[in-house]
């Protein structure tokens, strides 16, 4: 019924992801009446002017857009999107900020996370709204601003505007995410560290989120010449098996880059942490020339070639989730500053977070360092037998021609402020990499089918839920 419609929609539908996609919203420090900064702005003041041209209510609220489908009816139902991205990173073979259309698939920061399903979203609302369908519930579509840094956009939203009685949000997978791990993110921190030794750790810096590995690091150190043909031959030496790094001396400053393979942080171990590989190199460094830096020893001590929290003793697991897994997502060391490691955890359904957080304070006053709580996200869980998810599944399989089944997830989506109200609901089926891949990575991408099939099966499930009479 209304995939003849989206179809004729296609190339607006890529035009306006186009444009999207060029306002570089990473979120950035306030600037005056925009909390997630300017450019975050922007993409909210652009979505809400798009939607408001199609007929729909529209505003930026600030912190999100709000567009209403419906009046103020009984029901009220929240497809929840985001437009603000993770920075671009290195590696892109396009710019990032420029969407790109190869082999079918569009490539650009923010197509799969989560700009190109926010569209999708919004021309699945206009197909029921052109083709003469009034919703029996208020549907509003909210695309927040601050998604990758916290959700703080759609808790405060929620606090203001209430629970709503049903939600969807299209930034995980297909089929249906019913049970996600809860989140964890904090800092360990510290302005004073304690050296030994001629040779000198300047900065080490890699990563840029706490939820993504870091494919690059950058060390500086100072050795003295006296010593610097002793480091050569480290340098030279794999047997340490830290591949994939360069190096140069330049008088009396060592700099060295190491290089890893970016994941999503909620699955590490998918990644190779280029901030491990640094610090390998460096301890090797420290080691040969009787030196010592206890930044380093405590990455040693509690996170390297560890993703399950063994080091840290807060390894556990579930038959839901599975392990429990820790991401180091930055390292961030200047000698003359402040020292800082930012780790997220992914919690399995029934892990206590207090327990958890309980041994990252004692490993970090073990360390002379001190912890701090960035976030923490609780699971959260919605029963597949329920009559909500029962619809959705038979909405996805109609449109997608597949059997649909609920699924866990390790990411953090906006479903954990729905208080078991509401699931993740696409974009994509993420074991086929025809459709989408390289979130939080280079060379992010969508397929233009599965961008449509989404705003299908989009329109599909509202007409099914909440403007069909039964």
């Amino acid at each position: 019924m209304f995939n003849d419609y989206i179809e004729l929609q296609k190339q607006e539908m890529i035009d306006n992801l186009m444009k999207l996609v060029a306002i570089p919203s990473v979120a950035a420090a306030p600037n005056e009446n925009a909390p997630f900064g300017k450019d975050v702005d922007k993409a909210l003041s652009f979505v809400s002017s798009l939607a408001e041209n199609m007929g729909f209510k529209a505003k930026n609220l600030k912190n999100c857009a709000e567009i209403i489908f419906g009046e103020n009816k009984a029901e009220k139902v929240y497809i929840a999107g985001h437009i603000d991205i993770v920075p671009p990173g290195d590696g892109w073979t396009s710019s990032p900020f420029q969407l790109a259309i190869r082999d079918g698939k569009m490539f650009g920061r923010g197509v799969l996370d989560d700009k190109g399903p926010s569209i999708a979203a919004l021309y699945a609302m206009k197909a029921i709204k052109e083709l003469g369908y009034k919703p029996n519930a208020q549907i509003r579509l909210i695309l927040g601003g601050n998604e990758e840094n916290g959700m703080t956009d759609l808790k405060e939203y929620i606090e203001k505007a209430g629970l709503p009685d049903y939600a969807l949000t299209p930034d995980s997978s297909f089929p249906i995410i019913n049970a996600e791990a809860g989140v964890l993110q904090g800092t360990f921190e510290t302005s004073n560290i304690t050296e030994e030794g001629e040779v000198s750790l300047m900065s080490l810096r890699g990563g840029n989120a706490f939820n993504s590995v870091p494919d690059i690091c950058r060390v500086v150190l100072s050795v003295p010449r006296s010593r610097q043909n002793e480091i050569k031959p480290i340098l030279s030496d794999r047997s340490f098996k830290v591949t994939d790094f360069e190096y140069y001396f330049n008088n009396e400053t060592l700099f060295i880059t190491t290089y890893g393979k970016a994941a999503h942080g909620s699955v590490p171990e998918k990644g190779e942490n280029a901030c491990f590989k640094a610090v390998k190199i460096v301890s090797e460094i420290l080691s040969a020339t009787k030196s010592k830096n206890s930044y380093i020893e405590f990455i040693e001590k509690y996170f390297t070639d560890d993703t399950k929290g063994t080091k840290l003793g807060v390894a556990c697991a579930d038959q839901i989730i599975g392990d429990l897994s820790v991401n180091v997502g930055i390292c961030d060391y200047d000698r003359k500053n402040q020292k800082m490691i930012a780790v997220d955890l992914r919690l399995p359904i029934k892990a206590a977070a207090k327990d958890i957080e309980s041994k990252l304070y004692k490993a970090a006053e073990c360390g002379g360092m001190r912890y701090k709580r960035a976030d923490l996200l609780e699971s959260t869980y919605v029963s597949e037998n329920s009559e909500f998810l029962k619809k959705l599944s038979r909405c996805y399989e109609k449109v997608s021609g597949k059997k649909c089944r609920t699924l866990s997830a390790r990411g953090a989506t906006y479903a954990k402020c729905f208080q078991g109200r509401g699931v993740a609901f696409g974009p994509i089926n993420e074991e086929n990499a025809e459709e989408g891949g390289n979130m939080h990575s280079a060379d992010e991408y969508l397929s233009v089918k599965a961008f449509l099939d989404l705003a299908k099966i989009y329109a599909l499930s509202i007409y099914e839920l909440w403007v069909k009479k039964d």
